[in-house]
């Protein structure tokens, strides 16, 4: 299993402990600074295949988050 836990603002990138995506006041306290967070799990299955789980925590709504996504990116770009 591979796990791995990051932090988005202003377009950079950072990665963060593990711990800090186990704990709901923790991704709260980065979400009233603006952070996005993206906790993912890769795990591998007993058939030899991968499957991975991605977790976002935004600040935003979804609304908001895709009105901002379409104005950096355009429309036609998957969200």
């Amino acid at each position: 299993m591979k796990e791995e836990c990051v932090k988005v603002k202003n377009m950079k990138i950072t990665n963060i402990p593990i711990d800090i995506c186990r704990s709901e006041e923790k991704i709260d306290a980065l979400l009233k600074k603006g952070f996005v967070v993206n906790h993912s799990i890769e795990t591998v299955n007993p058939d030899g295949g991968t499957k991975t789980v991605i977790k976002t925590y935004s600040p935003k709504t979804f609304q908001e988050a895709w009105e901002e996504h379409k104005k950096l990116r355009g429309p036609g770009i998957p969200f």
